[in-house]
């Protein structure tokens, strides 16, 4: 039993495999990528930062903070990319783990986008999985070369409070989960070859207002972490 289904809805059962020889068939999840942003700036060997107007940080206290500056006029954007990109390996899910918070929530303009994915500017990004914070309202997002399918996660964080936020990826689709319960399932559509256009996809955080908002908002990331399941990868 994964999943009792309290917030899907359908409840979620998966069998475990036994070979002939009566052996449990074993996960080898290994650790890909990890990081925690306790500097005083931001490591530009490992990311990379485009800015326009808002500001981006690093607090040893919290950790990298988007929107450092409060900004709140229209088009304002900031957005952390890393350099290295993670393959997603057909049935082998890949994990993203996210320690996250928002400063305020329910702003109309404010959008806050974290997970894998490509993107540019203020526009849709052009491929990922990620989750997706507007006007208050949480997503799960599965994005095919601009093409977007969302589910509504039904969590409303409270401000200033890190919540763990993970994205599970592979060939079947995409699952959501908060604080370790399951909040949304995309399934890839058969309509499409691949879950994403590229075959690897890298570490994204975007903060932006499409429109002048109220008040700031900041979305702050405490810890992050990329690792692959099932897999016995080791060199």
């Amino acid at each position: 039993d994964v999943d009792d289904g309290d917030v899907t809805g359908i409840r979620l059962m998966r069998q475990t495999d036994i070979s002939y020889d009566y052996r449990l068939r074993a996960s080898y999840d290994k650790i890909i990528f990890q990081d925690v942003f306790a500097g005083q700036s931001v490591n530009t060997g490992r990311y990379i930062v485009v800015s326009s107007t808002m500001t981006t940080a690093t607090s040893s206290g919290e950790g990298l903070i988007l929107n450092s500056g409060n900004a709140t006029a229209v088009s304002n954007v900031t957005r952390v990319q890393s350099y290295r990109s993670f393959s997603l390996y057909g049935t082998y899910p890949l994990v993203v783990d996210i320690k996250a918070k928002f400063s305020a929530l329910k702003q109309i303009g404010s959008v806050v986008e974290f997970g894998l994915g490509l993107a540019s500017t203020t526009v849709i990004p052009t491929d990922g999985v990620f989750f997706r914070m507007t006007a208050g309202v949480l997503y799960g997002v599965l994005n095919n070369n601009s093409t977007e399918i969302q589910v509504d996660l039904s969590f409303i964080p409270s401000a200033n409070t890190f919540n763990h936020y993970s994205i599970v990826a592979g060939f079947t689709g995409v699952r959501f989960w908060i604080d370790g319960v399951l909040r949304g399932i995309i399934d890839t559509p058969k309509s499409l070859g691949s879950q994403n256009l590229s075959n690897s996809l890298p570490i994204l955080f975007r903060n932006y207002n499409s429109i002048a908002v109220l008040t700031a908002v900041q979305f702050i990331v405490g810890q992050i972490s990329v690792s692959s399941g099932d897999m016995d990868s080791g060199k």
